[in-house]
């Protein structure tokens, strides 16, 4: 599906054009980590409400190093939550898979996506892990309902039967005969609000009666309430990454005033955790630290994962960035220097010298530095 192909074509990775040579710096601050081993990214794990961490999409070591801080925070701090780059009719298949442990639903959730294998891997471990203990984690998409829609008119069609009424019925039904070929056209939107219209009012009894498959359902109406994708190819306009971030900013936020959680996990894009201040762009990670309305402002932790020694991504293209994307200006010898080690395959770094080039752009907090197994 586009959605997912998309955001591996629109990654796009950012560079600090840095002056000041870093190397005793990060010599310094480097800490070495086995991949089984606990990763904590703060002093005090609890400080955080949000760890959000940024990767070059479909790297397959990046399911270990997500599992890795998903394990420790749940295990020393408080993480109930993890929120994910994918629609909400995405992890609504997602949260019964870690319930029930149905796999035919993990299938259902990425079914039209590459490398189905790596986006399965997260959620397996992420079962196997709430099996052994009494406070499970539960998986939210943020993003906007964009790769395509036959998930969300399916969940949608199973939403019809809780309403009897034969205007509901014949509303729902106009609804999933616009569309073509699972494509919306131009009068989905208009339908919809129809549909969205009941929902709404019967949206208490909804709550109750589908627990916490509600949540998914909830954030996929209020998208489709605002944007309904009818060319595909919209989403690699600039605009609609503008709209994007803006749109899972706001879905945190109706996840937080609707189901409270304790610590939330963002797996994110490399771009979203940066906390620029680009009045034009602002990443999903820029709005929860500095949006008037944010509740998570002084509890925020922003990572971006680095890689060294990688060359190929899940779907065999070759990784062009074998130096560190920030581009601090460390040299050949110097970066191997940082991973000479074997027995050290994970490295996180804390920006906090003043002296560090990308400081006054505040672009994260935390850099993880992945090198390539030997």
């Amino acid at each position: 599906m586009k959605y997912f192909l998309g955001a591996y074509l629109l990654w796009v990775g950012h560079v600090c054009f840095a002056q000041h040579p870093c190397q005793d710096y990060f010599t310094a601050q480097v800490k070495h980590y086995f991949y089984e081993e606990t990763i904590p990214l703060s002093a005090n794990p609890q400080e955080y409400r949000i760890v959000m961490v940024g990767e070059r999409h479909f790297v397959p070591i990046n399911t270990d190093i997500h599992f890795a801080l998903i394990r420790s925070y749940h295990e020393m701090a408080e993480l109930d939550l993890v929120l994910i780059e994918y629609p909400p009719s995405v992890s609504f298949f997602i949260q019964q898979y870690l319930e029930s442990g149905e796999e035919n639903l993990l299938v259902k959730a990425f079914q039209g996506a590459p490398y189905a294998s790596y986006n399965q891997a997260l959620f397996k471990r992420i079962r196997l892990l709430n099996q052994k203990t009494q406070s499970p984690i539960q998986v939210i998409g943020l993003d906007l309902e964009v790769g395509g829609l036959a998930r969300p008119k399916e969940i949608i069609s199973q939403l019809a039967k809780h309403f009897t009424a034969a205007k509901a019925q014949n509303d729902f039904e106009a609804f999933l005969n616009t569309f073509e070929e699972d494509r919306a056209t131009a009068s989905t939107q208009e339908s919809f609000l129809k549909v969205y219209d009941h929902f709404r009012k019967k949206r208490k009894k909804l709550k109750k009666s589908l627990g916490t498959r509600f949540i998914h359902l909830d954030i996929l109406m209020q998208n489709l309430k605002n944007y309904i994708p009818v060319n595909p190819d919209e989403m690699f306009d600039m605009a609609f990454q503008i709209k994007r971030d803006s749109f899972m900013y706001h879905n945190l936020l109706l996840i937080e005033q609707e189901q409270p959680f304790k610590q939330a996990y963002l797996a994110m894009g490399a771009t979203h955790v940066e906390k620029l201040t680009d009045n034009n762009h602002r990443r999903l990670s820029h709005y929860l630290a500095y949006a008037p309305d944010s509740p998570f402002a002084d509890r925020l932790l922003t990572a971006r994962i680095n890689y060294k020694g990688f060359k190929r991504d899940a779907a065999g293209y070759e990784l062009r960035f074998q130096e560190f994307l920030d581009n601090t200006g460390l040299s050949l010898a110097s970066t191997k220097q940082l991973f000479g080690s074997k027995q050290a395959p994970i490295g996180v770094v804390k920006i906090n010298n003043p002296s560090y080039a990308c400081e006054e752009k505040k672009a994260f907090d935390t850099l993880i530095y992945l090198r390539a197994k030997e």
